[in-house]
């Protein structure tokens, strides 16, 4: 191997070390990695997705009764007409 081939591999060496420095959290100062940080938005992203389906549920719920309170006021209506 001549000397230009490993001066490209220790290039590529030092060029890996960089990328895994962007991609692995860093003990030292305890800054989170890009692998990490995905890790808290796509929990972040449950979350939010299961709230909106919970909150969804509700408005249905409440549709719901309103349609029923309103049938059952029709009907004691009529009962108490006739």
């Amino acid at each position: 191997m001549n000397p230009e081939e490993k001066q490209l591999l220790y290039k590529i060496k030092d060029d890996l070390g960089e990328i895994k420095k962007y991609l692995y959290n860093d003990e030292l100062t305890g800054t989170p990695g890009a692998i990490q940080k995905v890790s808290e938005i796509e929990e972040r992203v449950k979350k939010l997705e299961e709230t909106n389906k919970i909150e969804a549920a509700k408005k249905a719920l409440l549709v719901f009764i309103g349609g029923l309170v309103v049938t059952i006021s029709q009907w004691v209506f009529k009962l108490i007409s006739t």
